[in-house]
C-alpha cells in the first residue's frame, strides 16, 4: 500500500503516523520532521514497545527512502491491525495538536525579555495514572510556583486509557509570565510534554502598539 493511500485510509493509526513522517523525512523539513517522530515516539511508547525496540524503529524509520523498506519495517514489528480504533482517542489529540502548531508560525514577540506574557498551554503529562494524577497536578503546580510563573486556572482531562492503568492524562493551563518561549519550553520539557502554546496578549499588545 502506498503512503498517501495509508495516509488517507488508515488516518490515527501508528502506520499512519510513520507514513506521516517519511513524507516530512523527504521533504527534509526539520520542523516538521522532529514534530512527527515525537509523535511516533510517543505512539510507540503507548503500544508497549520497550526502550529498547522504540530506539530500533525509530533508527530504521529515520532510514526508510522507499516503500519497499517501509513495508518490511512495518510488517517486521507488526505495526498494523487495529491500532487506529484502540488510540483514536489519544491520536486524534495528537493531531490536533500537529495541526493547530503547524497553521501558526511563532510569533518573534514571544522571545521578548522582562515583558509579562500571558499563555494558554495544553501538556501531556506522561507515565499518570488513576492512582498518581493528583500527585502529577500537585507537581505541575509546584513546577510552576519554583520558576515564577503565575497560574491562572488550571483544568485536566482524561483523553483516554492507554492500558495497564496508564492515561492519557493533559492539562490546559493559562499563565502568565515574564520568561520567553524558548525559556518556558525548556522548562517544561522533557517533564511534560506540550501540545500548544498559545499567546494570548499578542492581540492587545499590538494595538496597543499601533495606539
Amino acid at each position: 500500500m502506498k503512503l498517501k493511500t495509508i495516509i488517507k485510509e488508515d488516518e490515527g493509526s501508528i502506520r499512519d503516523l510513520m507514513a506521516r513522517f517519511v513524507n516530512a523525512n523527504k521533504k527534509d523539513t526539520k520542523r516538521a520532521h522532529d514534530k512527527w517522530l515525537s509523535m511516533v515516539a510517543t505512539r510507540l511508547m503507548d503500544l508497549g514497545f520497550v526502550l529498547r525496540v522504540r530506539k530500533d524503529i525509530m533508527n530504521a524509520l529515520e532510514n526508510v527512502v522507499n516503500q519497499k523498506q517501509f513495508d518490511t519495517l512495518i510488517a517486521k514489528y507488526k505495526l498494523f491491525g487495529d491500532y487506529a480504533d484502540s488510540f483514536k482517542p489519544t491520536e486524534s489529540t495528537l493531531m490536533n495538536a500537529l495541526r493547530e502548531a503547524e497553521e501558526g508560525d511563532d510569533n518573534p514577540a514571544d522571545d521578548v525579555e522582562g515583558v509579562e506574557k500571558k499563555f494558554k498551554l495544553v501538556l501531556e503529562i506522561p507515565f499518570t495514572t488513576s492512582e498518581n494524577k493528583d500527585q502529577k497536578i500537585r507537581r505541575l503546580e509546584y513546577d510552576f510556583s519554583v520558576n515564577n510563573i503565575d497560574v491562572e486556572d488550571l483544568q485536566t482531562v482524561n483523553v483516554a486509557e492507554i492500558g495497564q492503568g496508564v492515561i492519557d492524562f493533559q492539562a490546559v493551563v493559562y499563565i502568565s509570565t515574564k520568561l520567553t518561549r524558548t525559556e518556558l519550553s525548556s522548562v517544561l520539557e522533557p517533564d511534560y510534554k506540550i501540545n500548544k502554546m498559545q499567546r494570548l496578549d499578542q492581540e492587545s499588545a499590538d494595538n496597543a502598539e499601533i495606539e
